[in-house]
């Protein structure tokens, strides 16, 4: 039945109104962006919605203030084909975020990100299970002019793609290495050289082994020191280094424009691991604008590791997207390669429709080569999103 509703889904409603995400820039670490004036490569996700709506109402300098970005999205995705039958499943999930802040200066405050999602991977049939609540940042910032400081739990900077990659399933890879829930401190700081603009983050941290680590409604489990991994030692001796710009094309047209990431990442190796994991990523973007309102938006992003996962295997991760905007409409495609002991492939492509400034919607397809297993899926994403605050001195609430 939930295979039949899905398939109804993609097939007759969401042909007429398509869309997706994109990247998100956090307002503590500056991950995310393309570096490219603020745009970005791919389209919201979730998470980047959110912080977006929260940024939204923080137009007007009133302080002390509270804001609130809320964004949701229901997805629903199917493996249609499969050399293992028993992947051949379909799910329905719901994710909400809640991006808040309550500043006492611009930039400088106490910042939280609660998440609700599926906290389990699904091995059967399913729409909504499993679903729970957790907080996935909680941090005190301090900003001054054009440097930063922040301690708490916040997601470290490191590389592009686990935001940027365009499409419902782009960056299913790139999530591999994306490093979010530690617990530490970081630094900022931006700056304009070489014609271009720019900006320096720092962090050490540690995996978050606290009551924060587990979620409620459905139950995933605290991380504990016994457990190893990587970074969940106690202590800050992991670190990230991410260093990203960009440059103004004005030759191309405006807006047009090219970006950079270059990013350094240890994390030391936990309980019985035998290696610390080390990892490089450089990635570039690229806004080309073309007849009319048409751009065409690229990305290209590779990561190589030693010992990933604090093991003694070496890895390394290929992403290549392109989007090609036609506003309200976009097409998008990813590859990407991974390789873990073997070669995977995923290939990726994704129409979207933005309905409104707050509301998108999307279809999207997936084809998978993973540890020799192919498949073939199709998903739909709705995606909508609010903001809200409250000035909490003289000038009354917007």
């Amino acid at each position: 039945m939930l295979k039949a509703a899905l398939l109804f889904l993609v097939l007759v409603i969401l042909p007429d109104r398509a869309a997706a995400r994109d990247l998100r820039a956090d307002p503590a670490t500056g991950e995310g962006t393309s570096a490219v004036e603020g745009e970005a490569v791919g389209d919201d996700t979730v998470e980047e919605r959110a912080e977006r709506a929260a940024r939204a109402v923080r137009s007007q300098e009133v302080f002390p203030r509270a804001t609130i970005g809320l964004a949701g999205e229901i997805e629903g995705d199917w493996t249609v084909a499969s050399d293992e039958a028993a992947d051949e499943i379909a799910t329905l999930q719901a994710t909400v975020e809640a991006a808040s802040a309550l500043e006492w200066a611009e930039g400088s405050g106490l910042f939280s990100t609660l998440v609700f999602e599926q906290v389990r991977d699904q091995d059967d049939d399913g729409a909504f299970e499993d679903e729970g609540l957790y907080v996935e940042e909680l941090y005190a910032a301090w900003q001054w002019e054009r440097t930063n400081l922040l301690g708490g739990k916040f997601d470290p900077a490191f590389g592009l793609a686990s935001d940027a990659a365009p499409g419902i399933y782009g960056s299913d890879f790139a999530d591999d290495y994306e490093l979010t829930e530690r617990l530490g401190l970081g630094a900022g700081f931006a700056f304009d050289a070489g014609g271009g603009e720019h900006r320096l983050d720092a962090a050490t941290f540690v995996a978050d082994t606290t009551a924060l680590s587990g979620s409620t409604i459905t139950d995933r489990g605290e991380l504990d020191r016994s457990d190893g991994g990587p970074s969940n030692t106690g202590d800050l001796r992991s670190f990230t280094l991410m260093l990203q710009g960009s440059f103004v094309d004005e030759r191309a047209g405006d807006g047009a424009g090219i970006g950079y990431a270059l990013s350094l990442e240890r994390q030391a190796g936990g309980r019985g691991d035998p290696g610390d994991e080390i990892g490089v990523a450089a990635a570039t973007t690229r806004i080309v604008p073309l007849d009319g309102d048409r751009t065409l938006e690229l990305l290209g992003e590779i990561a190589l590791f030693d010992d990933i996962a604090a093991t003694k295997e070496g890895a390394g991760y290929l992403t290549l997207g392109a989007a090609l905007g036609f506003a309200p409409w976009s097409l998008s495609a990813t590859y990407a390669l991974r390789h873990v002991e073997n070669d995977d492939h995923l290939a990726t492509l994704t129409l979207e429709h933005e309905v409104s400034e707050n509301a998108s919607i999307a279809v999207g397809y997936r084809f998978g080569d993973e540890e020799g297993v192919v498949s073939h899926g199709i998903g739909a994403l709705l995606l909508v999103s609010l903001g809200a605050g409250i000035a909490l001195a003289p000038g009354g609430a917007r």
